[in-house]
């Protein structure tokens, strides 16, 4: 039913992105227990816009709405014109920024 895994796997500090926005990175920052209801996570997202959600744990877990992030994926890859740039620089070369 929805694609869910179990509500305990949500921890403080696990990141999650929106499926229809993959360049916000949401953190949790508190776990909330409500009587009589699925664990809450309040996700914090820092950025230019500094938001904050309260949100289901089955809600999170729904893969069409959510899906986790490990900490590889939020490492920027370098791109194939910039490695070659390095590649092709004179070995001792540097410029005033130390590249």
């Amino acid at each position: 039913m929805l694609g869910l895994r179990s509500s305990d796997e949500v921890r403080l500090g696990d990141r999650f992105m929106r499926v229809d926005d993959p360049v916000s990175v949401w953190t949790v920052r508190r776990l909330v227990d409500l009587p009589r209801l699925p664990l809450h996570a309040q996700l914090e997202c820092s950025g230019p816009f500094h938001r904050r959600v309260l949100v289901s744990s089955v809600v999170l877990h729904d893969r069409r709405i959510y899906r986790a992030v490990n900490k590889a994926e939020l490492q920027p890859k370098p791109s194939a014109r910039s490695m070659a740039a390095e590649l092709a620089r004179p070995r001792g070369w540097r410029s005033l920024f130390g590249w």
